[in-house]
């Protein structure tokens, strides 16, 4: 009936009726959650067969998916079976697989060969830590969730603050995730660069409203004085107990994982003050940080998981994302300071990929291309300018960042393009990358499942 938390609220209120619930329980105070909340005792449901047959029927598990996830067969009887042989696990987490075809865009492609070839630094991850991040798509166990996380009438838990987009990281905090790399839940990468940047723009906007939670008397203090200032008002409290309460089950190694975003943004915006700020220092070896920042973000980690047949795979993804994310420190940083604005503006809209995507598809890719990024590449073209006039070589850096932002138009107009109707070694070359990719990255080891870890042993560990 209403949609409080979003997806995770549906979810919830689908695992409170199976349980025997028939009017909301969670989320009905005002005074904690503002105009997220709820009216206390209001059906959970509107009235209809599914909703009479799902009444009380107790599921032991509640599968999480996006409405763009796709579950290929067996699969959820596999995470079953894992889940059974698990019981201390609350989340069964499986591997995310991005699927493309020839049909689908350049930057589709080149996206799921990124995404297979990273595939095993999850694992090794997951493994060395003994703990998986939740994704947001998997397996719950509903009895564990509805304790740990929803609570129940008497004494509503509401764990998981009523305004975040990015609740499975709360949800990751109070229970026990179990990460299956062996498993994997398919989805489609995004089709071209203006979609993917808007999802960043949205994610940015989620990990900046964790970041008022997560650090409530400095980022989370300004960004509310901020909402005072220019609205005349707070939007939701971030200093309450009931969210105090979780974070202190945060563990060193959850917040390791509910921070990597943060972290990344903010890694973006020291480069972007780097490179500015770097010719004003007199430096011997001017091109030092660069090359080692580069050998560490994308050359050294293609080392630990190139093999013979992934080699041409990582040479076109390294060239791939050189010219993606070298702009990053400009167009990245910017992408931050608009989804701060907006917060502190309380403007939290944000524009559908699948629109995006339309739009995209329906006009030029060159020509949208150069309307999505004209501001960008017109600036980097007058800064690059005047750097080539009067700065010293200390801030080729920076020089080298402007080109790349110049020329990215180029890049996500060709990589809008079909990935058959790419240059023959292109085309092959993604097509060829997403089949290593398939073979080494998530679902290799299916056909080799034996049977379940011993107790207390991750899969990833096996």
């Amino acid at each position: 009936v209403s949609r409080v938390l979003r997806k995770c609220g549906q979810y919830q209120d689908l695992m409170c009726l199976c349980a025997g619930y028939e009017t909301a329980f969670t989320y009905c105070s005002a005074a904690l959650h503002g105009k997220g909340s709820r009216p206390l005792g209001e059906p959970l449901f509107h009235a209809s067969p599914d909703v009479e047959t799902l009444r009380g029927r107790r599921f032991d598990y509640t599968m999480v998916l996006d409405s763009d996830t796709r579950v290929e067969p067996g699969v959820l009887e596999e995470l079953l079976r894992v889940g059974d042989a698990h019981p201390a696990s609350d989340i069964i987490q499986p591997a995310i697989k991005l699927a493309c075809d020839p049909d689908d865009s350049a930057f589709a492609c080149l996206e799921a060969l990124r995404q297979g070839i990273f595939g095993p630094m999850s694992q090794v991850q997951t493994g060395f830590f003994g703990k998986s991040p939740f994704f947001g798509k998997g397996l719950l166990r509903s009895d564990s969730y509805l304790r740990k996380v929803i609570g129940g009438p008497e004494k509503p838990l509401d764990l998981i603050p009523v305004d975040v987009l990015s609740h499975d990281t709360f949800e990751a905090a109070v229970t026990s995730t179990l990460y299956v790399p062996d498993v994997y839940l398919v989805e489609a990468p995004c089709s071209n660069y203006a979609s993917w940047s808007e999802r960043e723009m949205r994610w940015n906007r989620g990990e900046l409203i964790l970041a008022m939670y997560f650090f409530p008397k400095t980022f989370g203090a300004l960004m509310r004085g901020l909402q005072r200032l220019f609205i005349g008002k707070e939007l939701v409290r971030t200093e309450c107990a009931h969210v105090e309460a979780s974070l202190q089950k945060l563990d060193k190694i959850s917040l390791y994982f509910g921070h990597a975003a943060l972290r990344t943004m903010s890694m973006k915006l020291v480069l972007l003050v780097y490179v500015g700020t770097a010719g004003l220092v007199d430096q011997c070896y001017p091109l030092t940080p660069l090359v080692v920042v580069l050998s560490l973000v994308i050359f050294l980690p293609k080392l630990a998981v190139a093999t013979p047949t992934s080699g041409c795979a990582c040479v076109l993804e390294t060239v791939g994302s050189l010219l993606q994310f070298t702009p990053e420190a400009v167009i990245g940083s910017v992408r931050v300071l608009r989804a701060a604005w907006g917060l502190a503006l309380g403007k939290t809209t944000w524009v559908p990929q699948r629109a995006v995507e339309a739009e995209f598809l329906s006009s030029d890719p060159w020509l949208h291309a150069l309307r999505y990024l004209w501001v960008y590449s017109l600036a980097a073209l007058f800064g690059s300018f005047q750097l080539s006039r009067c700065a010293p070589a200390s801030s080729l850096g920076l020089f080298l960042v402007f080109v790349a932002v110049m020329i990215l138009p180029l890049f996500v107009g060709a990589t809008s393009q079909k990935c058959s109707s790419q240059p023959w070694p292109l085309s092959t070359l993604l097509l060829q990358g997403q089949t290593v990719a398939d073979e080494e990255g998530p679902g290799a080891a299916q056909e080799q499942r034996g049977s379940a870890p011993p107790e207390g042993q991750t899969v990833a560990d096996e």
